[in-house]
Order: C-alpha cells, then structure tokens, then sequence
C-alpha cells in the first residue's frame, strides 16, 4: 500500500497509472510478475506499463563501465522522456509508478511537469529502486518541495 498524506484526487482525475519498468525488462513482465500484488490490493485503479523504447528493454544507456548515478551522460534519455509524455498526453493519467531506470525517469517527468517544463500534468509519481541519475542531478535538485505520499486503494 502507498500512503496518503492530505491529498485527494479530484473526481475528474483518472484512476489510471502509468508504470515504467526496470533496464533490461519489459512492460510484459513489469504488469505480470512486479505489479501483481498491487493490483490485487488495488483493483479500482488501472495500471498501464509502457516499453521502453530502446534495444533490452532500456530508457538510456550509458559508456560501458558506467552506471546511471556515475555516467556524465545518456544517450536515448531524451527520446524516453518524449515517447512517455506522449502517451501521458494521449491518455491522461493520476500519476507514475517507475522501478529502478524507470523510476528514474518518473522522477525526471515529474519534475518537469512541476517546474511548468512539460504540458502534462501529474498528481503523483511513486519512485521504487532508483539511484539519481547523474546527468541530472542539478535539474533534479531545482525547486525541490515537500514530497507526498498517497495511498492507492
């Protein structure tokens, strides 16, 4: 269960989420295997996994030897950010739910939808199993706010 501090969601919100899965898996396995004891809890909200659009399953990739929180950059990111908006403009959402890369580029389009950087608009983004991506941690670190948290019955 994820935790709700002072928040609703408006009438008018979706009660749809979309999740982004890890490096090297797939929207397949992340819905099937990682997502289905929370959609069991929580059978009111619909859950949609995007792909990542990269080869192996991958939202960037970096210099070999590199991880996401030491590579100075990504290649692909940019493409990620743009195939995710889309579909959350296409289709509007609550929220995101990311694990480990795809947490962290939740957290990346959550930012930019709260500095006004982005024409979506989110309520929420739940971040599992990320590290902060390197490339990004100034923009990251700009207008931080108090986090929330939210319950999804």
């Amino acid at each position: 269960f994820f935790i709700v501090m002072g928040v609703t969601l408006a009438s008018n919100v979706p009660r749809r989420v979309v999740c982004l899965h890890g490096s090297g898996s797939s929207a397949t396995a992340f819905f099937d295997r990682d997502l289905r004891h929370l959609r069991a809890a929580s059978p009111v909200w619909e859950y949609e996994c995007l792909e990542a659009p990269l080869l192996g399953g991958k939202w960037w990739t970096y210099p070999a030897g590199e991880r996401s929180y030491t590579a100075a950059s990504f290649e692909g990111a940019g493409e990620s950010i743009a195939c995710v908006e889309a579909a959350l403009m296409e289709r509007p959402c609550a929220g995101l739910l990311g694990f480990s890369q795809g947490a962290m580029l939740a957290a990346l389009i959550a930012q930019r939808c709260s500095l006004g950087e982005s024409d979506v608009s989110l309520r929420f983004a739940v971040i599992a199993g990320a590290a902060t991506p390197k490339p990004y941690e100034e923009f990251l670190a700009r207008g931080k706010s108090a986090p929330r948290a939210w319950v999804l019955p």
